[in-house]
């Protein structure tokens, strides 16, 4: 049996189907071929996948298909505040709940399919949706880091205005995002 035949990620179940048994694994964790990085969960120590991108994998692997990265997690993958959260903030369904600390759950009725991103290992929201989600959450964020990150992505031509617009209106938050927009400009203008 060729390790060659996983992925660099890989759940228990995926290695068992390729033929490895339970013992095989943990000798693996053992010697160093492999690295547990949550329940039923591993990596290749050889993988070249950055760090930050196995948290999001992580996340979105625990918390289903249709959740995805976003909220402080996704203003710092596209540089729109300057330091990381202390949580990963994920985007979920109404239903799911966690204990665990290392998870900020954004919880939604509403499971809109527009501004996501699939990248190779996860799903986050894109930048638009990151800046309309800002002020969507502000309760949560904060209506500063909301502005910061509106001004700061126009500013350094990450987006623009009537692109943040667009997606207000495709998340049906658009009456809400035309409040804050003016103030918006009003900031890049001074």
């Amino acid at each position: 049996m060729s390790k060659n035949k996983l992925s660099s990620i890989f759940t228990l179940k995926q290695a068992m189907d390729s033929g490895f048994s339970r013992r095989q694994i943990e000798s693996g964790v053992s010697d160093g071929t492999f690295i547990k990085i949550s329940h039923g969960l591993y990596i290749k120590s050889d993988s070249d996948i950055p760090a930050e991108d196995i948290d999001f994998f992580v996340a979105c692997k625990k918390f289903g298909e249709n959740s995805f990265i976003g909220g402080l997690s996704a203003l710092f993958y596209y540089g729109l505040i300057d330091s990381p959260p202390q949580q990963v903030w994920v985007v979920v369904d109404h239903t799911k709940r966690t204990v665990e600390k290392k998870y900020k759950l954004i919880r939604t009725r509403k499971n809109y399919e527009w501004g996501i991103a699939r990248k190779e290992y996860f799903k986050i929201c894109d930048i638009n949706r990151a800046v309309v989600d800002a002020f969507r959450y502000s309760s949560k964020i904060g209506s500063r880091t909301a502005f910061t990150a509106a001004v700061r992505s126009i500013s350094e031509n990450k987006t623009t205005v009537s692109e943040i617009l667009k997606m207000s209106k495709m998340l049906e938050c658009e009456k809400m995002m035309k409040t804050h927009i003016d103030t918006v400009i009003g900031m890049l203008e001074a």
